[in-house]
């Protein structure tokens, strides 16, 4: 028997912090030191929360070691597990993926999210949001260019979507150069940039003889991102016919464009003051009301660790779907531990212990990557030394997890 999840017996590197060039070394070294500061200017924080986050970037910037969470909350046993592998280090001697997700609920620590005051509650991301999906925001303009385009028959429209769908997760908040990209992307010819493309597995599974009655959403990004998440959801309802959708999103906050329960309300809410988009949000929302469309959070979902280690109430409510679609760069990292594995690896081999069948839908935004040939990296390299993490290339990947 292997003696991991990932059935090997051994794994390869992490992706570390300190990686000399990587992009998980500037994160901490550029990226998330001015989203401190730029988290100040876009909120009207006290000078007491100010000063803590200033505290927080001091601790990065300066090499100090990774201080333990202060306050007293019902998760402060779980990240004192996590932290306990911190001790003694700084931020740039960390495991990427859980240096992050400890990072943004530092973030929560210093803003009193979960503190009794004005501020409990409060998204400190929510000003990101609201310029991705406010009034004057051009997502809405791209949204409803890009659904006007769709076929009308029902498979190429489902393909069609699916591709939207994977080109929408550039819409990440917490990296400006790519948001910035995202718009632009729906309309280019982007199929040449689509690394991996098992679309044609997914349709599969709805007209032969796959019975597909619930597929589950693993969520990413608000914004244009969750537009399109909700343009599919709508599609897989209303035409072919589902029992259950369930989007699985975030508890609080989380990598700032995370998407939250509240957030797919908002955005609802706001399709329904624009005409074209108004009966969409409708046949959503009534969805919602009679459970076809479910909109449910777990702890784990913003947790430090990979899925391999999910609990198993987690791993038994998705193991319920016939299909789930996994969003995202962080969420494919998750599945592979974020490590160095071989670009020639596979992750279909790697993650035989997800509880169900999957596609990930990821634009990559981190050096982790499988499935391609040594000749494909090559010639990627050789292109654009920057397309591991520059969000321009992406991959709808399908795998059969334990069920295969």
């Amino acid at each position: 028997m292997p003696r991991t999840p990932f059935g090997t017996d051994t794994l390869p590197p992490p992706l570390l912090t300190s990686d000399p060039g990587s992009f998980a070394e500037d994160t901490f070294r550029n990226r998330l030191p001015a989203f401190l500061d730029e988290l100040c200017r876009l909120n009207p924080f006290p000078p007491e929360i100010r000063a803590a986050l200033m505290s927080l970037k001091r601790e990065i910037t300066h090499g100090l070691p990774v201080r333990r969470l202060a306050e007293m909350t019902p998760d402060r046993a779980a990240w004192d597990e996590v932290w306990s592998r911190f001790i003694g280090r700084n931020w740039f001697q960390l495991h990427w993926y859980p240096a992050e997700a400890y990072f943004y609920r530092r973030v929560l620590e210093a803003t009193r999210y979960f503190q009794p005051g004005p501020w409990q509650g409060r998204d400190p991301f929510a000003p990101y949001k609201e310029q991705e999906l406010g009034p004057r925001s051009q997502s809405w303009a791209s949204f409803e260019r890009a659904l006007g385009r769709l076929p009308t028959e029902h498979l190429p429209r489902l393909n069609e979507l699916l591709l939207l769908d994977l080109w929408g997760n550039r819409a990440d908040l917490s990296i400006k150069e790519v948001a910035e990209s995202a718009h632009a992307g729906l309309a280019d010819e982007t199929n040449e940039r689509l690394l991996i493309d098992h679309r044609p597995q997914v349709l599969e599974r709805f007209t032969r003889n796959h019975r597909v009655r619930r597929v589950d959403f693993i969520l990413d990004n608000a914004g244009l991102e969750l537009l399109f998440d909700l343009a599919l959801a709508d599609h897989l309802l209303t035409i072919w016919h589902l029992e259950r959708i369930v989007f699985h999103l975030k508890p609080q906050p989380f990598f700032v464009s995370d998407a939250m329960p509240q957030d797919v309300m908002q955005a609802l809410e706001a399709m329904m003051n624009r005409p074209r988009l108004a009966p969409l949000a409708s046949r959503l929302m009534n969805a919602i009301s009679h459970d076809r469309l479910q909109l449910v959070t777990h702890p784990f979902w913003v947790s430090a660790y990979s899925f391999a280690y999910m609990p198993d109430d987690l791993r038994r409510q998705l193991a319920e779907a016939d299909l789930v679609l996994l969003k995202g760069d962080a969420n494919y990292r998750r599945l592979l531990d974020d490590r160095r594995w071989p670009p020639t690896d596979s992750l279909e081999e790697r993650t035989r212990y997800f509880p169900a069948p999957f596609v990930t839908l990821r634009t990559a935004k981190a050096e982790v990557i499988v499935d391609l040939t040594e000749e494909r990296v090559a010639e990627l390299d050789a292109k654009d030394p920057r397309w591991r993490i520059n969000g321009q290339y992406g991959l709808i990947r399908f795998c059969a997890g334990a069920r295969g």
